[in-house]
């Protein structure tokens, strides 16, 4: 016969032998050999005093990690989403320009300098080239941009109302992109 105690959960926590142990704590439990066995080797599973049996133990929904959990879902969906190219008209017809940060950033400067400038896009016949955009242009693009990248953040922003508003694992699951 062993003893174990257990986690406040009922799962295994320390095996004690006697003879080879001192100082036993009180609260410590005799098992048969079997019982220790699936104890130890699976921490999940649950120890019931009473019945003397074993059963699978299910975490407590807490529902403070499901929001965390689906909040870290809907920021990566959402900074996906503003890295996704958009549809320009800032040439006079439309063009799809990339929106990664690395782009943004040149585009910044490009405006930041007051000058029109090469930069890239794809037309609507698929081919991607660096056309000549006036400083103007360039503005409307960075605008547009901007503008997409607002939605975004305001349709993530929706979600986190969703997700305050959420109670149960299913409510949480149930806020998608």
């Amino acid at each position: 016969m062993k003893k174990i105690t257990l986690t406040e959960n009922n799962t295994f926590q320390h095996l004690w032998i006697p003879g080879l142990h001192n100082n036993i704590p009180e609260n410590a439990i005799d098992v048969e050999d079997n019982i220790f066995m699936v104890l130890s080797q699976d921490p999940s599973k649950k120890y019931n005093q009473l019945t003397k049996t074993t059963s699978d133990y299910i975490a407590p929904f807490v529902l403070l990690d499901a929001q965390k959990l689906t909040i870290s879902r809907l920021q990566s969906a959402r900074d996906n989403a503003i890295t996704q190219p958009i549809t320009s008209n800032a040439l006079g017809s439309d063009h799809l320009y990339s929106t990664v940060a690395e782009n943004r950033n040149f585009l910044n400067n490009l405006i930041t300098l007051g000058n029109g400038s090469k930069f890239t896009c794809i037309n609507g016949m698929g081919n991607k080239a660096r056309l000549v955009h006036t400083h103007a242009e360039l503005m409307q693009l960075g605008l547009d941009i901007e503008a997409n990248i607002s939605s975004h953040f305001d349709h993530y922003e929706l979600k986190l109302a969703e997700v305050a508003q959420a109670t149960t694992q299913s409510e949480c699951d149930a806020v998608v992109w």
